[in-house]
C-alpha cells in the first residue's frame, strides 16, 4: 500500500496533461491484441525453430509467421498443395529485402524438410 501512496504522490506532483499522455499510453484492446499475439508466438514458434536453425527463415520472419497463427504443419500443408506458392511466399521482397533467407539456395533443403 505504501508503494501506491508514494506513486500517487509522485504523479500528483508532476503536471499532467491528457494530450501528452495519449502518446505514452495504449488501450485495453491494444494490450489484449499484443498479449494474444505473444501467446500465438509462444505456441507456434517452436515448430518453426528448425527452419530458423537451418537458415531457411530469419528469426524475425518465423516470429511473424507464428504470430499470425501459423505453425510448421500449416506451411507443410501449403507446400504439399502447391510447392511453387510457398517458394514465392518465402521469396517475396519487402522493403528491398527477401523475406526468406536465400530461398533459391535453401529451396532443396526446404523441400527436404517438408517431405522428410
Amino acid at each position: 500500500m505504501e508503494d501506491v501512496l508514494i506513486l500517487q504522490k509522485l504523479v500528483s506532483s508532476v503536471p499532467f496533461s491528457n494530450e501528452k499522455s495519449k502518446h505514452a499510453t495504449f488501450s485495453l484492446t491494444s494490450a489484449l491484441k499484443t498479449f494474444d499475439y505473444q501467446k500465438r508466438v509462444k505456441i507456434n514458434f517452436p515448430s518453426l525453430q528448425h527452419l530458423v536453425d537451418n537458415r531457411v527463415l530469419s528469426q524475425s520472419m518465423a516470429r511473424k509467421i507464428a504470430g499470425s497463427g501459423l505453425n510448421f504443419h500449416h506451411l507443410e500443408l501449403a507446400h504439399r498443395r502447391n510447392t511453387e506458392r510457398i517458394r514465392i511466399l518465402f521469396a517475396e521482397v519487402y522493403d528491398g529485402k527477401c523475406k526468406g533467407n536465400k530461398i533459391k539456395e535453401n529451396n532443396r533443403f526446404c523441400c527436404g524438410i517438408f517431405f522428410s
